[in-house]
């Protein structure tokens, strides 16, 4: 067999056949757009995350903040006799908590802690804490008043 002739004949996609995707040419339009997009697209992919939690970065200190009004609120209302425990409006807080809302509701509840009509000796007194940042509903802290007097 003859080798030379053989090789001769072969067909080397090498030199020939991938000649067209190799050559120096550069990039062309096209191909500019996709890459734009698809680095756009990315960037995007790792940028959105990263600046909601930034943005998120200040509620965990206004719910501490808001946790901190209601606690105080009822600390102010402890020394408080029973039947002097009242409603409280929805009203706006001063100086560093001005942003922050505050409001005091008081039910007449039984033993069971179901609503009552009548005063069985027990109050439940809500503090709701209201925030633009917080849901609608506020950060909502309830305690249990008793009349133990006389």
């Amino acid at each position: 067999m003859n080798l030379k002739a053989w090789q001769g004949n072969s067909y080397n996609p090498g030199k020939v056949g991938c000649r067209r995707l190799f050559t120096p040419r550069g990039f062309t339009l096209i191909e500019t757009i996709i890459f734009i997009v698809l680095v756009g697209f990315f960037l995007w992919a790792f940028v959105a995350p990263f600046s909601t939690s930034v943005q998120r970065m200040e509620k965990p200190e206004i719910v501490a903040g808001a946790m901190f009004l209601a606690k105080e609120k009822l600390e102010q209302l402890q020394p408080t006799t029973y039947s002097a425990v009242q409603d409280e409006t929805r009203a706006p807080l001063g100086g560093d908590y001005a942003a922050f809302e505050r409001q005091v509701t008081v039910t007449l509840v039984d033993s069971n802690l179901s609503s009552s009509a009548t005063d069985q000796g027990y109050k439940k007194v809500t503090v709701t804490v209201f925030h633009p940042q917080l849901p609608a509903a506020g950060l909502v802290v309830e305690t249990l008043y008793t009349d133990f007097a006389d």
